[in-house]
């Protein structure tokens, strides 16, 4: 490449399988049959567009090392025009994951900053595992109530103070709960003085819908909605369900979740 002018030995397009980068050897072909531009991901996190594409021309701008034909950039928010560039579909991919990861942990951090977070998802979404790194960063964790058994694993106090039904329903006489809700044949609640002193909450969906008004507007809710099979495979292996309770719990939270709107941010990642 001379005074701006580009060789043809500079000129990629997309293989047969979508993704390896070619050399072009005519450039009398349409550019558009070289792939260039070719979308590899695009995502939008409220006002923010994270796109990565295949450029169709080396920007390695050099003779060493492996063509650089594939872009990441964001656009608005406190990282715009944030650029990656790589030399692979495969490391595109894994860079646009990054900028996307770079994009919500600046999101979140504003938005929980003096708010309460609440986490929601159906059976198996990670709710526990995501509380308790939230609790590894110095948050403190709520402890709600249940009248459902204790699982192998699990502290009383710690995980969720565990009642007898005749206690829960004491709690309710005394209007001791901020929040419950009947899930299955169990209740679950969010005592009024954990409401007031603590940072990370898990509710059900119903629970949701019973903050305030007024409170909602100080909470960040993060809906965990991973694929069902992923959820279907945990109970299945880590908790030991059997098939029929997993496609009871399956239809219920199906009920719960299918018109579920009132989130802040839903994550979706089957690795999470």
């Amino acid at each position: 490449m001379n005074d701006g002018q580009y060789m043809l030995t500079d000129y990629y397009k997309l293989g047969k399988d979508g993704k390896t980068p070619e050399p072009v050897k005519d450039l009398d072909e349409s550019p558009s049959s070289w792939g260039q531009n070719k979308i590899v991901k695009q995502d939008h996190i409220e006002e923010i567009f994270i796109s990565t594409v295949f450029l169709g021309l080396d920007h390695s701008y050099n003779s060493f090392g492996p063509p650089i034909l594939f872009e990441t950039m964001i656009f608005g928010g406190e990282h715009d025009l944030y650029q990656e560039r790589y030399a692979s579909w495969g490391d595109a991919v894994e860079g646009h994951q990054n900028a996307i990861n770079l994009v919500k942990s600046i999101n979140i951090k504003d938005l929980y900053m003096n708010k309460r977070i609440i986490l929601v998802g159906a059976a198996a979404s990670g709710k526990d595992y995501l509380k308790k790194k939230f609790g590894g960063q110095g948050f403190k964790l709520d402890v709600s109530y249940t009248t459902r058994p204790i699982r192998e694993g699990e502290v009383n106090g710690v995980d969720y103070n565990f009642l007898p039904e005749k206690d829960f329903q004491l709690m309710m006489k005394y209007d001791a709960f901020y929040e419950w809700a009947q899930h299955g044949e169990y209740k679950y609640g969010t005592g009024k003085g954990e409401w007031a002193d603590c940072d990370v909450f898990i509710m059900e969906s119903h629970g949701i819908s019973e903050i305030t008004s007024e409170d909602r507007k100080n909470c960040f809710v993060m809906y965990l909605n991973p694929p069902r099979m992923v959820r279907q495979e945990r109970l299945r292996d880590t908790r030991g369900w059997t098939d029929e309770n997993i496609a009871h719990r399956s239809k219920m939270d199906g009920e719960k979740f299918d018109n579920f709107t009132d989130y802040d941010i839903q994550i979706t990642d089957p690795n999470f």
